[in-house]
């Protein structure tokens, strides 16, 4: 097989000013993983792999062209990022003071008081299977690089624990279409 024939895409999300968020409190990382498991459901698309580090997460995700990849990043970060600000509003308000903006309000849109995530999207096209291998090994060892462990299977926010250990119980990864 030499091209894949899905609109796979290797997504990341970067926390506002590199703020480790995910590395104060599991929560954090818990609230990514319930709203994966929810968009999953309501937009149907594949999760092939992810890996939450301290100030930032991938995914690689499939749409098999159901629904815009834009249309699934805005809505699932949307309410991750309120669900962590409401978090943070509760038990880290000096977190939250650091994630504040100060910017005019346009007019046409409301003035949000927050920022969660980094403007801008890191998204890119997996078209072919050495790619998503290429994608989903980097991911994988992106806990081992920033040495937060030697064993990609010991990151408990990672898909490696599903590939090395079949350990689904974070979350259940589709097959991969190679």
């Amino acid at each position: 097989m030499d091209d894949i024939n899905h609109k796979i895409y290797f997504i990341t999300k970067i926390i506002y000013k590199r703020i480790p968020i995910f590395k104060l409190n599991s929560k954090y990382s818990h609230i990514v993983i319930e709203n994966l498991k929810y968009y999953r459901n309501k937009f149907k698309f594949g999760l092939y792999g992810f890996v939450i580090m301290p100030d930032h997460y991938h995914l690689i995700i499939d749409t098999f062209e159901n629904f815009s990849i834009f249309k699934i990043k805005e809505d699932m970060n949307k309410y991750i990022a309120q669900q962590i600000k409401n978090v943070l509003k509760s038990t880290n308000a000096q977190i939250l003071q650091n994630l504040k903006i100060i910017t005019p309000p346009r007019k046409e849109h409301k003035r949000h008081k927050y920022r969660i995530f980094q403007k801008g999207r890191y998204d890119f096209n997996v078209v072919t299977p050495e790619k998503l291998i290429e994608k989903l090994t980097y991911i994988h060892n992106n806990p081992i690089r920033a040495k937060l462990i030697e064993k990609a299977e010991d990151y408990l926010f990672s898909s490696a624990r599903n590939y090395i250990l079949e350990d689904n119980s974070l979350i259940t990864l589709d097959k991969l279409p190679i």
